[in-house]
C-alpha cells in the first residue's frame, strides 16, 4: 500500500516539473520521453511514449507504446 502511495506521489512531482506531462494526468509505470506532451486527464498505465507525440485530452493509454510523430486523439481508449 505504502508503494503505491509513494508511486502516485512521484507520478504527480514528476508532473509537477516536466512541463510535457499536464498536472491532471495520471501516469503510471510509464515512461513519457522529454519531448511528448500529455494532455489533461489523461491516464496512462505500463505505456511508454517517444519523442514528438501526443496525447489529446480524456485520453487512455494501456500496456502500449507509441513511437515517434505519433498523435492520438483526445477521449480515445488505446492499448489492451
Amino acid at each position: 500500500m505504502i508503494k503505491r502511495i509513494l508511486l502516485l506521489l512521484k507520478s504527480k512531482f514528476q508532473s509537477l516539473f516536466l512541463r510535457s506531462i499536464a498536472f491532471s494526468a495520471c501516469v503510471e509505470y510509464s515512461q513519457v520521453s522529454r519531448k511528448a506532451k500529455v494532455w489533461d486527464r489523461c491516464k496512462l498505465f505500463h505505456s511508454s511514449i517517444d519523442d514528438y507525440s501526443y496525447i489529446g485530452q480524456d485520453a487512455r493509454l494501456i500496456h502500449a507504446h507509441v513511437g515517434k510523430f505519433c498523435s492520438l486523439a483526445g477521449g480515445g481508449a488505446y492499448g489492451m
